[in-house]
């Protein structure tokens, strides 16, 4: 490989860890400016974040829509422009998503994802639920490929003959819920093992029957009560 290549590469990557760490310091001086007082200049940064940070980092939107919404909310509640800002963000997404649901824009579910989190920081999860009604009378394929955004504030609103349409097979569902916990539940099994294991290696005998007691609270497997005899 070139000099230049390996340079070029290696500059890549720092440039890449430099726009994480910027994002993280993006919040938490916005973070700051909120303790301090500047309301203004957070809010500004606020909406920044919220139009722009995954254009530099497209895996920060789990950041985006958890944290920084939450902080955006607490200066909502000390700073009236904030709230005001919130909702018109989350107007704008909303219209778009019904203008392309009379083919006047394209749109996507991430968006809609986005005014399902500023509606649940609103506390105004009925607005959800209207969007989404829109979305099943005009377009339904598009609401199912959304469904996932919108189950939970669907569900919690007794919609039931709406999420009956999206829901699918719910025994398919159940089988799929319970897989994931079979799962969880094993790799739990599997790591308490090891830390038992080492825990025993070391002559630290209260810490490996104080492990396997807690493990045995969560899930009852065999190989946890006879963990400790065969080790």
């Amino acid at each position: 490989m070139k000099r230049s290549t390996i340079l070029f590469l290696v500059f890549s990557l720092v440039s890449a860890s430099a726009q994480a760490i910027d994002l993280h310091q993006h919040l938490n001086k916005t973070r700051q400016l909120v303790a301090d007082g500047n309301y203004k200049e957070a809010l500004n940064r606020f909406e920044w974040f919220h139009n722009y940070a995954l254009k530099h980092q497209p895996s920060m939107n789990g950041v985006r829509l958890s944290y920084a919404v939450a902080d955006w909310t607490v200066l909502a509640t000390q700073y009236p422009p904030a709230k005001e800002a919130m909702i018109k963000t989350r107007d704008v997404g909303a219209a778009i998503i019904k203008q392309g649901n009379n083919g006047k824009s394209n749109y996507n579910c991430d968006l809609f994802g986005d005014v399902v989190a500023l509606n649940h920081a609103l506390d105004e999860n009925d607005e959800t639920v209207r969007l989404f009604k829109v979305m099943d009378q005009e377009q339904s394929s598009f609401a199912k490929r959304c469904w996932i955004f919108a189950e939970k504030v669907i569900i919690e609103a007794q919609q039931y003959t709406l999420a009956s349409k999206y829901v699918g097979d719910p025994m398919q569902q159940f089988i799929a819920a319970k897989g994931l916990i079979d799962y969880q539940k094993n790799h739990l099994v599997e790591e308490t093992l090891k830390l038992i294991a080492v825990s025993l290696s070391v002559g630290d005998d209260d810490t490996a029957y104080e492990i396997r007691a807690a493990a045995l609270a969560i899930v009852d497997d065999y190989r946890l009560h006879r963990a400790i005899a065969e080790t």
